[in-house]
């Protein structure tokens, strides 16, 4: 019957409720084999595309005034992002790197941005 539990009795003698039943040791195997698969295959469990990170990117890279965007290129594979081109300075290089790290799925980020100063006034 449902919310009862069994009872068996142990070696002093004693009644003591059984409360792991075939049913609740099936379960309990079935979570830990969920568990072991999503840690063992976690690009599986929740799969980001390479296209979608990279729409991310170029989104945030737009959004943040410190960076120009438009003279940037990203390209993502299996989650490494890599951004060419050039900027104007450091900062911008630097910043590029760290707005796409931030992205979800983002694995890693390699800044090959060239920096290009302006004449000297």
């Amino acid at each position: 019957m449902p919310g009862r539990c069994h009872t068996t009795k142990g070696e002093t003698g004693m009644i003591r409720p059984e409360i792991f039943t075939t049913k609740t040791w099936a379960r309990a195997i079935l979570l830990l084999c969920s568990i072991a698969f999503c840690l063992h295959f976690p690009a599986m469990a929740e799969e980001i595309k390479d296209r979608d990170i990279s729409l991310a990117v170029d989104k945030a890279l737009i959004d943040d005034p410190c960076v120009s965007s438009h003279l940037i290129d990203i390209w993502v594979d299996s989650g490494v992002v890599s951004l060419t081109g050039s900027v104007d300075n450091l900062l911008a290089r630097d910043r590029a790197t760290k707005v796409a790290q931030r992205i979800k799925g983002v694995r890693a980020a390699v800044n090959r941005i060239k920096v290009k100063y302006g004449p000297a006034h």
